[in-house]
């Protein structure tokens, strides 16, 4: 938004991921996994990328 699109969408793309996953996300998913056993990370997975692909939508509409 701030270099008006010219940045490109794969570029735009990488880093919304990149900002979204950060340490916490990972220390978030390796307490689910104690918590609930092997479906706590993907659980916790499915839902972040669920809203990564949000994001990607209304990056692209926009």
């Amino acid at each position: 938004m701030v270099a008006g699109h010219g940045v490109g969408f794969g570029m735009g793309a990488a880093s919304m991921t990149a900002t979204w996953i950060w340490a916490a996300s990972f220390y978030a998913a390796a307490t689910s996994g104690y918590k609930y056993g092997v479906s706590g990370p993907i659980h916790y997975g499915f839902w972040g990328a669920l809203m990564i692909l949000f994001i990607y939508f209304w990056y692209a509409l926009s």
